[in-house]
This record gives structure tokens, C-alpha cells and sequence, in this order.
């Protein structure tokens, strides 16, 4: 028997209705519909209960039989279905059932691709990616508020799924936010998204961590080492420079501290306190893998390491183009009188410079 549609009276129903729709609120469109029956698999305070409970109340998700099946993964099938609900209850066009001998997807498949979007094979497991893109087809803007602020991510640039991270419905699978776009994923997993759309208290504010190369040693021979940061890079930049201060002097033993950190369109200024190693000297025991042999080394790798570091922090395509300077805590020109050298206030910091004031 073939599937029971009316495309014109579906397209009059969306035309009159998408202006009140999208403007009401995500629990106005997804009122609560059914009672939850308490799945046998959903345990009490586990992290996706609420989540499990929310789809089922709002009629997006439903069990397998009396239980939820959390840890089961998703089929392509499974995401059209909460799609095409979710347009159903967004547009008003009604999903139309089609005939029991087709399989059980056929009628939200055949809905999604009546509005021209394009549905996985839906028997395969869905990927992460696949999943966004369904969901991303039928809610629209005004129902994605944005509540953090994230402009890229370690392995996708997909606006769809920049979308749903600034809307807090993802939040990746690490700390920096990756987005494992061909990962498959649970039915908690997916409750857990979905019961974000249709409760906006549930969704998530967060800072993504990124991460930054510490680079240690001298000019042309750098050692790199990784280090996490949540601060931005525009808006904290002198916090994140003290932040790799602080992980560099951990890491090699060297006091790194700044008595102030300024950064402008000319490039970057540190200012040494007196008790950093430039003047206090390296600590006593040295830590292995850190060891330097007299000042001049120290001077070298504590200086090379900073403005090394910065530099590929902020200017990652074009390391050079960036300016960093050192001077004193007073904010004098930087003197190393164990070197018998002054840094001047009118250069950048180099390695040649620092070479070339060593040997006059």
C-alpha cells in the first residue's frame, strides 16, 4: 500500500504556522505529552535519568518496551524519527504513518525527504556527524539561542555543529571540545542532546580548553610541551601568558616570575621581577632534563623559551611577525649584570640581539 501523503496541505499547514511557531519558546513546542514510565534500565541520579525521562515526556523518544536501553547505539532510522517528530512539532506537519508492511522508519524517512533532506541509510549506526545534520535540517535559529561563545574546534569548522555547541546542546567529547564527527553514539547519548532542545534549563554553558605548545631550550633547538588553557586568547591574553609562565617554571624549575605583562598592537612587554632566575639564578638543585651550565645558557633559554612560546600563541601562522620585549620590573631597559649586557628598550628581543650585545 503506498504512503498516504498531501504535500500541498502539509506545505499550507508549515506556511501558517512557522511564524508562530518560531517564535515560541522550545517548551512550548515540545509540551509534556505522555506520563514516563520509569524505565527498568534508567537508574535513579545517573547522568542521563533526567534526559531519558524529558524525551519521553515530550514524545521525542520512546523506550524498548519497559526498558530504555541506554548503552544501545543509535541507528541512522532512530535519529530520522526524532527529527521528523521534532519538525512535526515545530511546523505542524503531521508525520502520516505509512503502511505496517514497510519497515518501521519508512514514514519518517519518506516525511524528512518530502522536505528535502537527505536521511543515512537508516538500518546503519549513526555517526555523530550524521546525527547533527538531521537534527540541524528542522530546528531552527530561534530555537538554538546561543549561550557560549565558540568559533572553532580541534576537527570540525561545520556551522551546523558550531550551531549546537553555542547553543550548549554539545559540548564535545573532551576538554577542547572535540567533535568526533564520525563516532557513533548511545541512546543516552542522544537523549542527552535532544532533552537539551526541548528544555532550555538543561543546556550547558561552558569554555572550551585549548591547547598550547610550551617550547623550551634555545633558538633552533626547541623542545615542545603541551599545555591546557580555558582563557581566550583575545579577551585574557596577558592572564594567558602568566598561565605559561607559571607551567614553564613548573615544568623546568626556572622562576619565571612577571611583575607585569602588557600586550598591544606592538607586540607583547614582559617585565622580570627580581625574583626571577634572569637575576636569581637557576634553583638549587636543578631539575633533571633542565640543567643549564652558567648564566649566559640561562639567559639564552629562559628568554628563547618565553618569546618563542608567545609567539606561536598568538601568531601561530606567522611566529616572527610578533614583537616581544623584556625589560625590567620598573619597566627600565632589562640589565643582566651577571651577563654584563643591558636588552635596549628600543629593539625587540632576539636571539641575535642578545648574541650580539654578548660579543661587543
Amino acid at each position: 500500500m503506498p504512503l498516504l501523503r498531501n504535500v500541498a496541505a502539509l506545505a499550507l499547514s508549515a506556511a501558517l504556522l512557522t511564524g508562530s511557531a518560531a517564535a515560541a519558546s522550545p517548551a512550548e513546542v515540545f509540551p509534556d505529552r505522555c506520563t514516563y514510565p520509569g524505565f527498568i534500565d534508567v537508574e535513579v541520579g545517573s547522568w542521563y535519568a533526567d534526559a531519558a525521562r524529558v524525551c519521553c515526556e515530550v514524545g521525542l523518544m520512546q523506550g524498548t518496551g519497559q526498558a530504555f536501553s541506554p548503552d544501545q547505539m543509535l541507528t541512522a532510522g532512530e535519529v530520522a524519527a526524532i527529527a521528523a517528530r521534532m519538525n512535526e512539532a515545530i511546523t505542524g506537519e503531521a508525520i502520516f504513518l505509512a503502511d505496517s508492511t514497510y519497515p518501521w522508519y519508512t514514514s519518517y524517512v519518506r516525511y524528512l525527504e518530502d522536505l528535502g533532506i537527505t536521511v543515512p541509510d537508516p538500518e546503519k549506526q549513526a555517526t555523530r556527524q550524521e546525527f547533527v545534520a538531521l537534527l540541524s535540517a528542522v530546528v531552527p535559529d530561534d530555537m538554538l539561542s546561543p549561550i557560549n561563545t565558540v568559533t572553532t574546534l580541534p576537527d570540525t569548522q561545520d556551522q551546523d555543529v558550531l550551531r549546537f555547541y553555542n547553543a550548549g546542546i554539545l559540548s564535545g567529547v573532551d576538554s577542547k571540545g572535540t567533535f568526533a564527527p564520525d563516532k557513533t553514539l548511545t541512546r543516552a547519548e542522544c537523549a542527552a542532546m535532544v532533552a537539551r532542545v526541548a528544555r532550555e534549563e538543561l543546556r550547558m554553558r561552558f569554555t572550551l580548553s585549548a591547547e598550547y605548545t610550551l617550547y623550551v631550550g634555545q633558538e633552533g633547538d626547541f623542545v615542545p610541551f603541551y599545555t591546557n588553557s580555558t582563557l581566550d586568547p583575545a579577551e585574557e591574553s596577558a592572564l594567558l601568558i602568566e598561565h605559561f609562565l607559571t607551567e614553564m617554571s613548573d615544568l623546568t624549575g626556572w622562576n619565571l616570575d612577571a611583575s607585569e605583562i602588557f600586550v598591544g598592537k606592538g607586540g607583547v612587554t614582559i617585565s622580570w621581577a627580581d625574583t626571577s632566575a634572569l637575576f636569581a639564578g637557576p634553583p638549587e638543585p636543578q631539575k633533571p632534563g633542565f640543567h643549564v651550565y652558567d648564566s649566559t645558557q640561562l639567559a639564552f633559554s629562559v628568554l628563547d623559551s618565553v618569546q618563542r612560546t608567545v609567539q606561536c600563541a598568538f601568531s601561530p601562522e606567522n611566529p616572527d611577525s610578533l614583537n616581544v620585549w623584556f625589560c625590567a620590573a620598573d619597566g627600565s631597559a632589562l640589565k643582566l649584570d651577571n651577563l654584563g649586557v643591558t636588552l635596549p628598550l628600543d629593539q625587540p628581543y632576539s636571539h641575535t640581539l642578545l648574541e650580539n650585545l654578548l660579543s661587543q
